[in-house]
């Protein structure tokens, strides 16, 4: 059976935390090499140079991808408020089903607590 709607919403978000997490790694070992190759009086300035490209590139992916982590967050929020209501504390889903959308319920807090935080964050 294909994923649900729901299931692919939260799966797209999650992926995107995930790479959120390697760029960021990425960039913390670019640094690194940066700084080796500064404190290092006997290395190659072309090989510095470079060094600092790829370091630059890699902060350039940044905003494109907060953007996207927002976009996918907002989407997953209209689509879980445009098929869930809450009336007297009771709450009915719409074109989600409901076993689903339990089964569901922590990872889509966990999500959107982490792409909420990972968008204050920037910078």
């Amino acid at each position: 059976m294909p994923p649900s709607k729901l299931v692919i919403k939260i799966r797209s978000l999650e992926r995107l935390l995930k790479e959120q997490d390697y760029y960021k790694n990425e960039l913390l070992q670019q640094q690194k090499i940066v700084n080796d190759l500064k404190d290092n009086p006997e290395s190659d300035p072309y090989d510095l140079k470079k060094q600092i490209e790829v370091l630059k590139d890699t902060e350039r992916i940044f905003p494109t991808l907060y953007n996207k982590i927002d976009e996918f967050k907002q989407d997953l929020t209209n689509y879980l408020e445009s098929n869930i209501t809450s009336t007297n504390n009771v709450t009915s889903t719409g074109s989600i089903d409901e076993n689903e959308y339990n089964a569901w319920k922590s990872k889509i807090d966990q999500v959107l607590k982490e792409s909420e935080e990972s968008i204050k964050n920037i910078d």
